[in-house]
């Protein structure tokens, strides 16, 4: 996500999240779903996300709330992930983001990138995932 939002704010800065996502491990299947629903999120989000830059070492609320919808979708909470996907996006864009979220989820599956079931608490997050970067983070 932090790649992304660079990517996407500095186009000429030469970020690469698609890499990221090869790096992680979940690859070919990840960047068109993550590229689907961000595409969506970027189009038409309520208001900014809270994402910070890549080497801040805490998370936005906004980077909190993606754990925890990957998470919700990943446990099959799709009620839950709507819900999160509302804080972002007008309720016809919520339709529209959950095919890729739940594409962009089970792609982190196939790669057992695995995001525990939890409520959001971004602090907690901080300290479980400390991302450096987008595909080092350690997930547990």
């Amino acid at each position: 996500m932090r790649l992304f939002a660079a990517a996407h704010c500095d186009p000429d800065g030469g970020h690469d999240w698609r890499g990221g996502l090869q790096v992680s491990g979940a690859g070919p299947c990840a960047v068109p779903a993550f590229e689907a629903l961000f595409g969506i999120v970027t189009a038409v989000a309520k208001r900014p996300l809270d994402v910070h830059c890549r080497h801040y070492p805490r998370l936005g609320h906004d980077e909190g709330r993606l754990l925890q919808l990957i998470s919700l979708l990943q446990h099959g909470q799709l009620c839950a992930a709507r819900d999160v996907l509302s804080e972002w996006l007008p309720p016809t864009a919520v339709r529209l983001a959950v095919l890729p979220a739940k594409g962009l989820a089970a792609a982190l599956v196939r790669a057992r990138l695995f995001v525990p079931l939890r409520e959001l608490n971004v602090e907690k997050a901080e300290q479980i995932f400390r991302p450096t970067h987008l595909g080092s983070a350690l997930v547990h």
